[in-house]
């Protein structure tokens, strides 16, 4: 989970200054919205795998875009 949060929030960031728009975070916010969003990605809880911020995620992880391939590497990675 660590691995995946670390770059999630990189991605986040990235996504909310290039697609304001896009997020009801802010930079400013995020901090206050991190933990709720880490939370969505335990099992048996609900994330947006379509979002910019999740697809930059896996691209940079190397993981497929997929619920299966997420899940497995938040369990498969500290």
């Amino acid at each position: 989970m660590e691995t995946w949060m670390r770059e999630y929030e990189k991605q986040l960031r990235a996504a909310i200054v290039a697609y304001p728009d896009l997020y009801r975070i802010t930079l400013e916010t995020l901090p206050e919205f991190l933990p709720r969003l880490r939370e969505s990605f335990l099992p048996g809880n609900s994330f947006n795998k379509d979002s910019i911020a999740v697809k930059w995620t896996c691209k940079a992880l190397g993981i497929k875009h997929t619920y299966k391939a997420i899940a497995h590497f938040i369990a498969n990675h500290q």
